[in-house]
């Protein structure tokens, strides 16, 4: 896989890619990237995370709202959400701004 060259920090605004084909099923998300030409499935909280990114937001502000809504600490949310997002973004299912 080829890496996309910035990281993704608290401090980064994300926002999902608006040309994605996305639906829900069952109350989880299946977008397909049509660039790779790949399907990808996210679970609730995932799902979650992709419907707070509807508008431009820092990733810290995601991880408070997810704080707020989850029995998750601190560390964990940030290092989870972290991950997720960089994942996001090396499969291309984000847009990544510069950061405030």
């Amino acid at each position: 896989m080829i890496m996309r060259n910035k990281e993704i920090l608290l401090n980064s605004i994300v926002e999902r890619r608006k040309d994605l084909p996305v639906t829900e099923i069952d109350g989880e998300k299946v977008m397909m990237n049509m660039d790779k030409g790949k399907y990808y499935g996210m679970d609730a909280v995932g799902s979650r995370i992709w419907n707070l990114m509807e508008e431009k937001q820092s990733v810290d502000e995601i991880v408070q709202t997810l704080l707020d809504e989850y029995e998750v600490d601190l560390l964990t949310c940030q290092q989870e959400v972290l991950e997720f997002f960089n994942m996001l973004y090396n499969e291309k299912l984000l847009n990544l701004a510069d950061a405030r």
